[in-house]
Formats: structure tokens, sequence, C-alpha cells
């Protein structure tokens, strides 16, 4: 920016107004910082007991004994995974823990409503990322 040069002068192709263009960079730039800045909601670790754990040919399910603040009681990991010694590993741990009555840590995200594709309801139910005791 060259402070010589006064508003509204005739620059090539228009009219460059300085104020209205360091308007128009300030907003843009708070826009994208605001996209930026703003995280999706992180995996979160939830206790619980177990009092039901449920193998089914799509997923398999744990329900906790109480729902999460926002009514979730269900998590749940799709068979079809990429990794099935992960899927054995997760239900060996959720049925040692319902068998001897022990509270688990579920690691999941309130946001992700992806189990939809493996049965797992959106209103009740989020994608098991993790579990242990």
């Amino acid at each position: 920016m060259n402070p010589l040069i006064p508003l509204g002068t005739r620059i090539d192709a228009g009219t460059f107004d300085l104020p209205s263009h360091r308007f128009f960079s300030l907003a843009s730039a708070i826009f994208l910082a605001s996209a930026i800045i703003t995280p999706a909601l992180a995996d979160e670790w939830y206790y619980c007991k177990p009092i039901d754990v449920s193998v089914y040919p799509e997923r398999i399910h744990v329900q906790c004994d109480k729902p999460t603040s926002g009514g979730i009681a269900f998590f749940a990991i799709p068979t079809a995974s990429a990794d099935p010694a992960h899927v054995a590993r997760m239900l060996s741990v959720l049925l040692v823990a319902r068998a001897t009555g022990k509270t688990v840590g579920v690691l999941y995200n309130p946001a992700d409503t992806s189990g939809t594709d493996f049965g797992c309801k959106a209103e009740d139910c989020r994608r098991l990322v993790s579990v242990g005791f």
C-alpha cells in the first residue's frame, strides 16, 4: 500500500477504494479463521457398567447401565472392520467386563453418527473407538 496514493485514485482496471478493500480483507480473514479454529467435537471417554453385550452380523454393541448426558446408551463397532483382530479384542474386553461387573471406559465421538451404516441408531448409539477397564 502506498500512502501517497489518494483514496479513490484510478489504478489500472478500476477504482481502488482502500478502506472497503481493507474491510473485505478483514471480513474474509475473520470468516476463514472462525472456520479453521472451530473444532469438531473430539473423542471423549464415558464410564459405565455394561448390562448387555450383543453380537450381530453387522456389529457388536454394548449397552451401558445409564446413558450419557446426551442420551447415548449403546456403543458399537462394525464387524466388517478392516481389522477383525481389533473387533475380537474389543469383544473380549466387553465380555470380561460384563461377566465380572466391572466398569468400562468407552471412547467415542458424540458427534459421530456414522454408526447408522451398520445398525447403530443415531439417537442412542455411537461408534465405539476404544474400550478398557
